[in-house]
């Protein structure tokens, strides 16, 4: 039985974008999204385009009895719920998902509590300090501790400059008595990495 010749094979180089599963982009040489571009530069005026920022991510954060001490002297706290990366960031908004066990010692009536997402830590018992619920706006738990909100249309597109992305919940009650509060459930961020640079 005859078998045809072998044929020589030629190997021909071809690049592989890598994929990084961890942040669910593809990266090629030089750390560049290789594909998606939305925008027509002008070529014939000299102007090429390349996609150097990922796309956006949500990260979901999960509170598991997650407790705030409200102090009787101030009637607020906050816990910083997360530093997003170092770098330039847009956040888009945030959904809120979250359940407060009350202290019933302290406070019987979940709607007695006021929250906020925010960029800064609560400095008064009103809300009205730079930061404190720029993300997701004052609002009430509401019975049975039940805490759902998202951003609206005026807590959108939120720049912050590298080294100032530090997230917060904010909570605010009157108390007599100083206790912990505790949440459990999700908040979920919504933002772009712009990049490092200045």
């Amino acid at each position: 039985m005859a078998f045809p010749k072998a044929k020589h094979v030629i190997p021909m180089p071809c690049e592989i974008p890598q994929l990084q599963s961890d942040n669910l982009y593809l990266e090629s040489a030089g750390r560049k999204v290789s594909q998606g571009l939305s925008s027509t530069p002008n070529a014939a005026g000299g102007v090429t385009a390349e996609k150097l920022a990922r796309g956006y991510q949500v990260e979901r954060l999960t509170l598991t009895a997650a407790g705030i001490e409200i102090d009787e002297a101030n009637d607020y706290a906050s816990l910083k719920l997360v530093d997003l990366p170092s770098s330039n960031v847009l956040i888009l908004g945030a959904i809120v998902n979250l359940v407060c066990t009350v202290d019933g010692t302290v406070i019987t009536d979940p709607e007695d509590i006021d929250y906020a997402i925010g960029t800064a830590a609560l400095a008064s018992t009103d809300f009205s300090g730079s930061g404190e619920k720029d993300i997701v706006d004052e609002a009430d738990v509401a019975a049975a501790g039940v805490m759902q909100a998202a951003s609206g249309s005026t807590q959108v597109n939120l720049f912050k400059a590298k080294g100032t992305n530090a997230v917060y919940l904010n909570i605010q009650a009157t108390i007599a008595t100083t206790a912990t509060q505790t949440f459990a459930g999700t908040i979920d961020l919504i933002y772009v990495d712009l990049g490092s640079q200045s």
